[in-house]
C-alpha cells in the first residue's frame, strides 16, 4: 500500500502562520513575514519607515496587528476592482 501526499498539505511554517492568524491578535515579525510573504529585511524596512502599521512594545519588541495588516493590504492593493 502506498500513501500519497494530499495536494492541500502546507509547509510547517505556513501551518504555524495560519494557526497564529486563528488564535492571535498580534503577530511577531517572523509570523508577519510568512503571512505577508515578505523577507525579514523588507518587513523591517517597511516598519522602520513607518509604511506598515506596527506596535512597538519596547525597543526590540515589535508586533503587527492582524486587522491593521489586512487594512494595509487593502489600502495598497493596485489594479483590478
Amino acid at each position: 500500500m502506498t500513501t500519497q501526499a494530499t495536494p492541500c498539505q502546507l509547509p510547517d511554517r505556513t501551518k504555524l502562520a495560519a494557526n497564529a492568524l486563528d488564535q492571535s491578535l498580534l503577530l511577531t515579525s517572523k509570523t508577519a513575514c510568512i503571512v505577508l510573504a515578505l523577507s525579514p529585511r523588507k518587513l523591517w524596512g517597511l516598519t522602520a519607515s513607518g509604511e506598515i502599521p506596527h506596535i512597538r512594545i519596547s525597543n526590540r519588541c515589535i508586533r503587527y496587528s492582524i486587522d491593521d495588516l489586512r487594512d494595509w493590504i487593502a489600502k495598497n492593493r493596485n489594479g483590478g476592482e
